[in-house]
């Protein structure tokens, strides 16, 4: 899917996800598979149904955030410019700074990669976010 200029909203997908826009957000929610959002300016929030199988989200200027089910098996390489990251997710650090953090959730598996050049980053557990949303 691709667009020149506005948002992208993309639900119950379970073979995958290929997502391109020019400027807009991107929310993907109960996607399977791989799963491969970019745009050139907007926030970008990717909800991972069953096992990940490759997870990247890439951001000229917003926030990211990926919720995904807490027992995901996957190797996390996240990276900002301006923002914060934060895991909800125990993760085994490789690397670690303001600005980036990589290394292994639950052990390892599929990477997870997760760059914004202007936002912050957030790994969310699927059953923390209904808790947070209940709550609001």
């Amino acid at each position: 899917m691709h667009t020149s200029g506005g948002a992208i909203g993309i639900t119950d997908v379970t073979n995958g996800v290929r997502a391109r826009t020019s400027g807009g957000p991107i929310r993907v929610v109960r996607g399977s598979g791989p799963i491969d959002v970019h745009t050139s300016g907007g926030p970008i929030e990717v909800e991972l149904v069953g096992a990940n199988q490759e997870i990247s989200a890439r951001t000229s200027g917003g926030s990211i955030a990926v919720l995904v089910p807490s027992d995901t098996r996957a190797v996390l390489n996240a990276s900002t410019s301006g923002g914060r990251i934060k895991s909800d997710l125990p993760v085994s650090v490789n690397e670690s700074s303001q600005y980036k953090l990589h290394g292994a959730i639950n052990g390892g598996g599929p990477e997870i990669l997760v760059r914004s050049s202007g936002g912050s980053i957030r790994i969310q557990a699927t059953d923390t976010a209904a808790n947070d949303r209940a709550e609001q």
